[in-house]
């Protein structure tokens, strides 16, 4: 399959831009955490502060907590991936090695 880039036809490598799909939809899903924490969050301190805000702040548990799981989720999409692919693509030519007796 060849597609269009500045104007030159270029051969796609499938097996990169299933990787480049991949990424994407790692980055995508991150996002949307992200949006949904901001969103839920801002209610919930919403909520907080409508109420007087006098008391203990409960919605810091559920924005420290929730807030840990948005970082890890960054983490994942921008940074482990491309470690994890990196160490699938080893794994894999060490076993191709193997089969092929080398």
């Amino acid at each position: 399959m060849s597609f269009v880039f500045n104007g030159r036809d270029m051969e796609r490598d499938e097996r990169l831009y299933q990787l480049a799909i991949k990424r994407v939809e790692e980055k995508r899903s991150f996002f949307i955490h992200l949006a949904a924490y901001i969103l839920v969050n801002g209610l919930f301190w919403t909520v907080y502060f409508w109420n007087g805000g006098g008391g203990f702040p409960w919605p810091a548990f559920i924005s420290f907590f929730w807030g840990i799981g948005v970082a890890a989720h960054f983490i994942e999409a921008f940074f482990v991936v491309d470690e994890f692919d990196s160490a699938v693509d080893k794994e894999y030519k060490r076993m191709l090695d193997r089969k092929n007796g080398r």
